[in-house]
């Protein structure tokens, strides 16, 4: 597997299943959707969840899962524990660093400044993202 296969699978693959999820953000984000005393550090940054994260997480990492083999061949890094994580490698030097909703108390409070998350790494170094602003239904993608 090469780093061009991968950025090349992202590409073809990622920007449809991304806008799709954040449009399932949100929709949801209208309805009361907060779930509360699921994560404990102690930080109100940190500790915010909701359905929308779980939800987006779930519908990319099955994307992730069947689009394309040589996702599976990575290490996955999500934020959350949902999804068919175990499907994927548990060394490789390939890693896709996921957090399904990055801001989420702002997206829980209805504001702006959150966005849909994946990064590949390349023995620990950011070479491709995919990020979708859900304000502005904006999608980045490169690397």
């Amino acid at each position: 597997m090469e780093l061009g296969q991968l950025t090349d699978a992202l590409t073809t693959h990622l920007p449809g299943v991304v806008r799709w999820a954040g449009s399932v953000a949100k929709r949801m984000r209208g309805f009361n959707i907060a779930i509360y005393g699921e994560k404990q550090s102690g930080s109100s940054n940190t500790d915010a969840l909701t359905l929308a994260d779980l939800s987006v997480q779930e519908l990319l990492v099955g994307a992730l899962r069947d689009c394309d083999p040589l996702f599976r061949q990575c290490r996955i890094e999500a934020e959350e524990t949902t999804g068919d994580l175990a499907r994927f490698a548990t060394e490789s030097e390939y890693t896709l660093a996921l957090d399904p909703i990055d801001g989420t108390n702002n997206f829980a409070l209805g504001l702006a400044h959150c966005a849909i998350s994946l990064a590949l790494c390349e023995r620990g170094e950011p070479v491709y993202g995919v990020v979708y602003d859900l304000s502005r239904r904006r999608l980045i993608h490169g690397g």
